[in-house]
């Protein structure tokens, strides 16, 4: 029995079909593809960052802009645990060894191993003057650069056992560089092999190494790639995944 022939019409109608299911099929892929890619960045991002709460006020202006000891609104950053460490970043640091109770700080570095560090009080500005290497630092991100106390400090404990450095069981000798004919370089401590010197940008409201001193890469466990204010619709997000504070003491 002889097949019946399609008319044009059908034939053209299932063409059409058969174009329309490609293209579904295309979509499809191309979602799935795109979703199974956000998938496998957000397991890798995972895998080497963590987000934490910051909690106190030593790294005003640049984080917890809105936080105060009555509404406690404070930033989350994200937080690169597999990286390095350089002069200007904002890391963080695992302070326990040194307390002997759990603690993390969150503070930017200043200085890293090889770097001469001094702090110079400015009589005609009023302001701490901060050397590296012999030449005086920019830092636009500080809140205040006027507490002349921070020399103070830098210059009684860099000699005392408050600095970890200066303890008896510690592995390294601080040198002091003593050159009397330069005031810049004279007074300047040398930071030692693995160690990082680290504050807040809180200058008036900071426990940093100007009380323990330099700290070893040992204890820096992170970098922040990100900082999430307290206002944002991200926050709110990650503040319902991560509810984990960062204790950032705000004592000086």
């Amino acid at each position: 029995m002889a097949k019946k022939a399609l008319k044009p019409e059908n034939l053209t109608g299932t063409i059409l079909e058969h174009k329309g299911l490609k293209r579904v099929s295309i979509l499809t892929t191309a979602l799935g593809l795109f979703l199974l890619i956000i998938f496998a960045v957000v397991v890798v991002y995972c895998s080497t960052h963590y987000a934490k709460a910051v909690n106190g006020e030593s790294m005003l202006p640049t984080i917890n802009q809105s936080y105060s000891e009555d509404n406690e609104h404070f930033d989350i950053v994200l937080v690169n645990a597999a990286t390095t460490h350089k002069k200007g970043d904002i890391v963080i640091v695992d302070h326990t060894q040194f307390v002997g109770t759990a603690e993390l700080l969150i503070k930017r570095v200043i200085a890293t191993e090889g770097d001469t560090l001094n702090f110079i009080w400015n009589d005609e500005t009023q302001q701490v003057n901060i050397y590296v290497n012999g030449t005086l630092i920019e830092e636009d991100y500080v809140l205040t650069n006027s507490n002349r106390e921070n020399v103070n400090s830098f210059n009684r404990n860099k000699t005392s056992s408050a600095w970890y450095v200066n303890q008896n069981n510690s592995d390294v000798n601080l040198e002091i560089i003593e050159d009397a004919e330069n005031p810049i370089n004279n007074g300047a401590i040398v930071i030692p092999k693995g160690y990082y010197f680290v504050m807040g940008d809180n200058r008036l409201n900071s426990k940093d190494s100007l009380v323990f001193g330099p700290l070893p890469n040992s204890t820096m466990i992170g970098v922040v790639d990100t900082i999430v204010p307290y206002d944002s619709f991200l926050f709110k997000i990650l503040n319902s995944i991560f509810g984990i504070r960062l204790n950032n003491s705000h004592t000086t």
